[in-house]
């Protein structure tokens, strides 16, 4: 059997005569009931009829389909402003919005930035400059982008313990704790503080963003230990983000895969 793509670009061929299909994973593949949004949908693939079945489905939804928009699950005994449900949109529905030319909030960020580069609570005086509304914010700054950098970094370390098949934990737990509360309870308040923050370089204004760097948890402490003391002084710079502290504390404690 050879799989193609809509151009009929061969994209891999399989000896239907021997299983590609590993025994023992079955039970190591996401199915109904494992925190998926679209549970009756979910299909394990075990043989070339059941992976035809989950390539069609693939084909035919892509990134999503445009669905009645509903709620995202919130964290329990949160303080976290909810996420508006008409904002929860599959990523179909937002690519399609912008291919209809629907007008999108922009904002003009500053080409791959570097999280050290403010360092030492101090901008650089070469590159950035504060905008004087947020001034007193200048010795601060910088914590809420390093707990940005490494909130997104122990998202990747989740995912790659969430696809090891070596990993024993409940993996249904990775996806309804850590995937969701990091992306929507942690990321996007932490994105939507920062980009009210606006700065110069050139005489050109610029917003703050996260800048999604790499943050290196060492091993003197865990991964979420360090996490959570990142947020402990992120927090304290201003009372709307007191609420991410609920969130992280209660995130499934994840390891990085070392060599």
């Amino acid at each position: 059997m050879t799989l193609c793509d809509r151009s009929n670009q061969e994209l891999v061929r399989i000896n239907v005569s021997q299983s590609p299909f590993l025994e023992g994973l079955k039970d190591r593949q996401y199915k109904h009931g494992d925190g998926s949004w679209n549970e009756d949908n979910m299909i394990v693939v075990t043989d070339i009829s059941s992976a035809r079945a989950a390539i069609k489905t693939i084909v035919e939804q892509g990134e999503g389909s445009t669905r009645p928009a509903r709620p995202p699950p919130q964290p329990k005994e949160s303080t976290v402003e909810p996420t508006p449900p008409l904002l929860f949109k599959s990523h179909f529905e937002i690519f399609e919005e912008v291919y209809s030319g629907n007008p999108l909030k922009c904002y003009n960020l500053l080409e791959n930035p570097r999280t050290e580069e403010l360092s030492n609570n101090i901008f650089h005086p070469v590159r950035l400059q504060l905008s004087p509304e947020i001034a007193a914010y200048q010795s601060v700054l910088y914590q809420v982008l390093l707990f940005c950098d490494a909130a997104y970094c122990y998202l990747l370390i989740t995912i790659e313990n969430m696809w090891d098949v070596k990993f024993e934990g409940n993996r249904r737990d990775l996806v309804t704790n850590n995937l969701q509360n990091i992306m929507l309870h942690v990321l996007r308040p932490l994105a939507a503080f920062l980009v009210g923050k606006t700065y110069v370089q050139d005489d050109e204004t610029f917003n703050l963003a996260p800048f999604f760097n790499f943050f290196e948890f060492n091993e003197t402490s865990s991964c979420h230990q360090q996490l959570k003391a990142e947020c402990e002084k992120a927090v304290q710079v201003d009372p709307k983000l007191q609420g991410l502290q609920l969130v992280v504390d209660r995130l499934i404690e994840v390891e990085a895969r070392r060599p």
